[in-house]
């Protein structure tokens, strides 16, 4: 049985992340939709528990769950360890005893309790009690309702989740309000907050973008700007020897690496390498959904047999995020570098011939499920197929971290 999974941060007000929420489907034919929500929600509890277990996909931050009153009722959400899962009941159940003495049970054994799509009713006053977290959806509330829900619930351990922030000054604007927890597309892709100057000892992480990115590759030049920098050495070479590249021996040397190494290899660890100087010092969940990005658009070009765009789609995926990274705007940041226009079409406005690849990948990282059934259709590809791939890339990536780190730690 396949199962999709999408993950969505939440953050704090530094916009760090603390949880994920993860959200499934049952697979391509059989999806959660309101027509089977018992069998759906079985399906979410057995394979996260038996198969993805959060950890694997949150690292050490917890898990927000959807659990739907069957679920509530009879035991089964008891299967994921309390000090990993955020319970959310959704908005649809009624808080009636039998749901309420399920909720108290689950307090009880440790787990922390969100209501979903809070609305403001009395009959919810008892679960209210109970929360931990109420989550609510801003899009289809209004600001005097988001700040009175705070003004009058608030209370010693209950923390209010703005869901559905969308730009920045929707972000500001539930700060001020009392909210310490959002989630919404503009965390996925941060909006420019300010087009501040990128600090000087980080240009040089640029140039090695630039330099990779010719066409023919320097190699002198390449070789140059790694030796001006002995960190940026000492990350290529931890690169080249884990397990992210399957080598037969050691590389010891800059000079060693080129040689080993054909052109394609050496543009693309010396992107990464760059890529991961340019986010030392931020918030390194870039860096990791940079990196899966990558690793899921190259696998996806070699699945649908197309090695000789595996290197420029690895590309696309690593330097998605870049804009969120220097606080600068795609189409800046694009000038500067020798890119492609295929690239260039792909990262500004999701078209071209590789606008799909990332099109899907997003998809999938967001949970957008038809979405990512029509485009999986062009590719001649089932979603499920895909979806293994993009768990894959988060596993592979997870792999060459440093022993005991895991993503999103």
């Amino acid at each position: 049985m396949d199962v999709f999974v999408a993950r969505q941060p939440i953050l704090n007000s530094k916009r760090t992340i603390i949880a994920y929420e993860l959200l499934f489907r049952s697979g391509t034919a059989n999806w959660f939709n309101a027509l089977n929500p018992d069998s759906a929600s079985s399906q979410v509890i057995s394979l996260s528990g038996l198969q993805f277990m959060p950890g694997s996909l949150t690292g050490a931050t917890r898990a927000f769950i959807n659990i739907p009153r069957n679920l509530l009722l009879d035991g089964s959400v008891k299967v994921l360890p309390p000090g990993k899962i955020v319970i959310e009941v959704l908005e649809d159940i009624e808080p009636d005893e039998e749901v309420l003495a399920a909720c108290r049970d689950l307090k009880n054994c440790g787990y922390l309790l969100a209501l979903d799509d809070f609305v403001d009713s009395p009959k919810f006053a008892p679960l209210v009690e109970l929360a931990d977290i109420i989550k609510v959806d801003i899009l289809a509330t209004k600001p005097q309702e988001q700040a009175a829900l705070v003004e009058r619930l608030h209370r010693p351990g209950l923390k209010f989740l703005a869901e559905k922030v969308e730009t920045w000054a929707d972000f500001e604007l539930v700060k001020s309000m009392g909210y310490t927890m959002f989630q919404g597309y503009y965390f996925s892709k941060p909006e420019l907050l300010s087009d501040k100057a990128v600090p000087s000892h980080k240009f040089i992480y640029l140039e090695l973008i630039k330099a990779v990115a010719n066409e023919p590759m320097n190699f002198k030049k390449v070789e140059e700007l790694f030796k001006r920098d002995v960190g940026l050495s000492f990350k290529l070479l931890r690169l080249i020897n884990s397990a992210l590249f399957s080598l037969s021996s050691k590389v010891t040397s800059i000079g060693h690496a080129l040689v080993m190494l054909g052109e394609q290899q050496i543009r693309r660890l010396a992107s990464l390498t760059a890529v991961a100087g340019l986010c030392e010092g931020e918030n390194m969940h870039l860096l990791n959904m940079s990196s899966i990005r990558a690793k899921f658009l190259e696998s996806l070009a070699e699945k649908l047999g197309h090695n000789e765009l595996a290197s420029e789609l690895f590309l696309i995926g690593l330097l998605s995020p870049v804009d969120a990274i220097l606080d600068k705007p795609m189409s800046a940041i694009l000038d500067a570098l020798p890119t492609s226009e295929n690239l260039r079409q792909a990262l500004l406005h999701k078209t071209g011939p590789f606008g799909i690849h990332y099109r899907i990948c997003l998809a999938i990282e967001r949970g957008i499920w038809d979405e990512l059934d029509q485009l999986s259709c062009v590719l001649d590809l089932e979603s499920a197929k895909l979806v293994e791939l993009y768990n894959a890339a988060i596993q592979s990536v997870e792999s060459a971290l440093p022993k005991g780190k895991k993503i999103a730690s």
